[in-house]
């Protein structure tokens, strides 16, 4: 189980977002790890379309691994978010068509040029995309 301060976290942002904001909207987690943060995205804001989670591929394989550990959460986990294994500075990797990418506590852990690089990536992935969802 998430720590009480993480999911107090969540939210926080949760309410701060307007879930009309969010409906039929698919939104890519980079840095994403384990899912958890899609996965409380999706409960408190269903009306999103979908929800993926992007991580290194070690990290989606590990997150993977867990889920399967345990029963009762990943027939819903498959069914609400998708685990995909990329590189936030490859828009190739990024799942397409996207609305809405966020990325909490992973921009802060790079450079500046490695920032800019990573804003350049996702440029390049939304600017395709549909901004009403769908």
């Amino acid at each position: 189980k998430r720590d009480k301060i993480a999911q107090g976290h969540d939210l926080l942002l949760f309410s701060a977002l307007n879930a009309t904001f969010l409906d039929g909207k698919t939104v890519v987690d980079v840095g994403g790890g384990y899912g958890d943060f899609m996965m409380a995205l999706k409960e408190s804001v269903p009306s999103v379309k979908h929800c993926y989670c992007l991580d290194l591929p070690d990290v989606i394989a590990d997150a993977v691994s867990k889920q399967s550990d345990n029963p009762d959460s990943i027939t819903v986990r498959q069914t609400e978010v998708t685990f995909v294994a990329g590189d936030m500075f490859d828009p190739s990797t990024i799942p397409t068509p996207c609305n809405i990418i966020f990325t909490k506590h992973v921009l802060c852990d790079f450079s500046d040029g490695d920032v800019v690089r990573a804003l350049q990536s996702f440029h390049e992935v939304l600017k395709y995309s549909d901004p009403k969802g769908g």
